[in-house]
């Protein structure tokens, strides 16, 4: 019995607490490319990130995307949410 009052307890504390939703609206674009660079947009929610990428680490940076199961490298990623979520700023 007393159990059974706690599961129950538990499933009515874990129902009221609030959730946060972690979605967001991204784009992901290569807007220039020359002189020997390129250049990776992530826009989330509307804040465009850039990343340059070199060249000569074209081949470096594209096999470490397909190596990795996402898609695309978490650091950018999180680079890119944090600037998102402070309003754009740097």
């Amino acid at each position: 019995m007393k159990k059974t009052i706690l599961i129950h307890l538990a499933a009515l504390l874990l129902a009221l607490l609030p959730l946060k939703a972690l979605a967001f609206d991204y784009e992901v674009d290569w807007p220039t490319s020359g002189n020997g660079k390129h250049t990776l947009a992530i826009t989330i929610d509307g804040c465009e990130t850039r990343f340059i990428i070199e060249g000569k680490d074209l081949e470096t940076f594209t096999k470490k995307v397909h190596d990795n199961e996402n898609g695309f490298t978490t650091d950018m990623i999180a680079k890119a949410r944090k600037r998102a979520e402070t309003g754009c700023k740097k």
